[in-house]
């Protein structure tokens, strides 16, 4: 574990959060928006589930990199234990709901957008 102190902290921040946050975006991101109007056709609960393993995917992607890169030095059971697996705990509980509130603005985008078009016609 390190630890980073002083000036250096706001650097490996800006650093390993941004790397986080544009591979997160890759991974979950993006597959809702191209997949558009049948996001609406998916359930919350699966939807929900699905963006959290995206989010535990990406926490446990540097795990996996290390393994298909040096699989003699680690090992699958160093990262299968109770203290190892917070991490991506916490980012299913993050990613999960983030998944689910993007189903529930876009219903609200679309029967908005459905009413002023109806308007419209009328």
């Amino acid at each position: 574990m390190i630890i980073v102190r002083g000036p250096d902290a706001i650097q490996a921040w800006c650093f390993w959060g941004t790397g986080v946050f544009v591979i997160a975006y890759i991974v979950e991101g993006l597959p809702l928006i191209l997949l558009g109007e049948r996001v609406r056709r998916i359930p919350y609960l699966l939807l929900a589930v699905l963006g959290g393993l995206g989010g535990a995917l990406v926490i446990d992607l540097p795990g996996i990199f290390a393994l298909l890169i040096n699989p003699h030095e680690y090992h699958a059971a160093d990262f299968i234990s109770h203290s190892a697996l917070m991490w991506e705990g916490i980012a299913f509980a993050i990613a999960a709901p983030a998944a689910a509130l993007y189903r529930l603005f876009l219903d609200r985008a679309t029967a908005k957008s459905e009413s002023v078009t109806s308007a419209k016609h009328i």
